[in-house]
């Protein structure tokens, strides 16, 4: 499984290198260790494009998990009660 990303600090990081496909759900991004401030959430939306959604509503708590090989894009902010800010993205290849 190789990686991109940017350089910048986040709490949410790509799952581990060196993972060896066994055809069962990977999880595309490690679980946030660090606790976020009361009314924030960690949202996570996955595309195979380079292409950040646009559509809040494809944007899910729950940590990416794929089957397949291939190469993801995974997008994560963080949502408030205005909205989602502070959009990243890691680029996942497996």
């Amino acid at each position: 499984m190789a990686v991109n990303g940017s350089n910048e600090n986040t709490s949410s990081t790509v799952a581990g290198s060196g993972m060896t496909y066994t055809g069962s759900p990977i999880q595309l991004i490690n679980t946030p260790t660090t606790a976020l401030p009361a009314g924030y959430t960690m949202k996570y939306a996955v595309t195979t494009e380079n292409v950040k959604p646009t559509d809040e509503k494809l944007y899910s708590t729950e940590i990416p998990t794929k089957t397949e090989v291939g190469t993801y894009y995974v997008w994560y902010g963080l949502k408030t009660m205005s909205g989602l800010i502070g959009h990243r993205k890691r680029q996942v290849i497996m």
